[in-house]
């Protein structure tokens, strides 16, 4: 056993884990690159077919961890396909990690800049949320199952008072008619929900922290399903108070959406300030894990000490967070990189269980 995964976490610390990264910043932007792909009221149909896709390839992955319970996916992907092709698949599986951290660097900054702080440099925001992640990640895993344990169930009630408070102006009719233009534009609005459902593979590497190792299917599964609930609750609620041709003109729908709720009695006036707070979280937490896992497989690829990694890598990160120039580039970029880590993080680590699945056939068959 790694020394590192000695730390052990709980089955619901690991549903909540796998939620928390995948309630990110695509959670408050999916659903307009969706409305621009399918041109529909069918939004909602998009995200839940995208989601069932994840779930297949999420089960998967879970059942292949579990057949290394001890270990992590850059420890057995060398051991099912040897040490080259192993090594060449968990260095694209790290380039993913820590890209996504860099963009969730630089996306919380512009959500900061949009919402809050017009004036000050992302620069500074940027820095302050990496130093103060890169505190917590010296930490180890538990820390940061923790945080995401204590602050989830606040995330939930603020999405939930969202969802309920704003379907005072739910029309149904904005859904309708259901496929209008046939199954076409559903499949092409699947391609957009590659980065909000991704986050589920996660389970590659939080298997080998289990307690419960047996549990993994079930507590992937439990935690994509939660996400996938309410990223379709999103879409059709946004759609259905603001059609689909408003949500296509917000850059933060969700955000914009949740400034038009108005509570009763006046209760709650800046209710906006709440979900914003909680929103920053929600970048954090993906930020601080994609950041840990991508520093734990380079560590274990190459036998140093992860703290070291974790300082080391702050340069490079700050790079990745900054080198957009706009929040245009911000937006192509999660896109480009949904593609890129639904292959290297979710197919070929499925490929890589049939490989072992087919290496245990030979083995009983001998």
């Amino acid at each position: 056993m790694n020394a590192v995964t000695k730390e052990k976490i709980t089955s619901s610390q690991v549903t909540i884990a796998v939620a928390s990264f995948i309630i990110s910043d695509g959670f408050i932007v999916t659903a307009k690159s969706a409305a621009e792909t399918v041109g529909t009221p069918d939004v909602w149909l998009s995200l839940l077919a995208g989601g069932i896709l994840c779930l297949l390839l999420a089960y998967l992955q879970a059942k292949l961890s579990q057949a290394y319970p001890e270990k992590t996916y850059f420890e057995y992907s060398q051991h099912i396909a040897g040490k080259a092709i192993g090594y060449v698949c968990s260095f694209l599986f790290i380039i993913y990690l820590i890209m996504i951290t860099g963009h969730e660097l630089r996306s919380q900054a512009e959500f900061i800049r949009h919402n809050l702080l017009d004036e000050t440099p992302i620069e500074v925001t940027m820095a302050a949320f990496l130093l103060i992640g890169v505190y917590l990640i010296l930490g180890g895993i538990n820390p940061l199952v923790r945080m995401q344990e204590l602050l989830f169930p606040f995330t939930i009630i603020v999405i939930l008072l969202v969802f309920v408070f704003g379907m005072k102006d739910f029309h149904l009719y904005y859904l309708r008619p259901v496929l209008s233009e046939g199954i076409g534009p559903v499949l092409r609005g699947i391609k957009t929900t590659p980065f909000a459902y991704l986050g589920f593979e996660t389970i590659l590497i939080l298997t080998a922290f289990m307690a419960e190792p047996q549990k993994a299917v079930r507590t992937v599964v439990s935690g994509l399903t939660i996400s996938i609930v309410l990223y379709v609750l999103n879409g059709a609620i946004l759609v259905g108070v603001l059609t689909e041709r408003e949500v296509m003109t917000l850059t933060w729908p969700l955000m914009e959406f949740t400034r038009s709720i108005e509570f009763p009695g006046g209760f709650f006036e800046n209710f906006e300030i709440l979900f914003f707070i909680i929103w920053l979280i929600r970048f954090f937490s993906t930020f601080a894990l994609a950041y840990y896992f991508g520093c734990l497989g380079i560590s274990q690829l190459f036998n140093l000490r992860i703290e070291y990694i974790v300082l080391a890598m702050i340069p490079l990160i700050f790079w990745i967070g900054i080198s957009g120039k706009d929040i245009d580039a911000v937006f192509a970029f999660a896109e480009n990189l949904g593609y890129y880590g639904i292959i290297v993080s979710g197919i070929v680590p499925v490929l890589l269980y049939v490989i072992h699945l087919l290496k245990d056939r030979v083995a009983d068959e001998t």
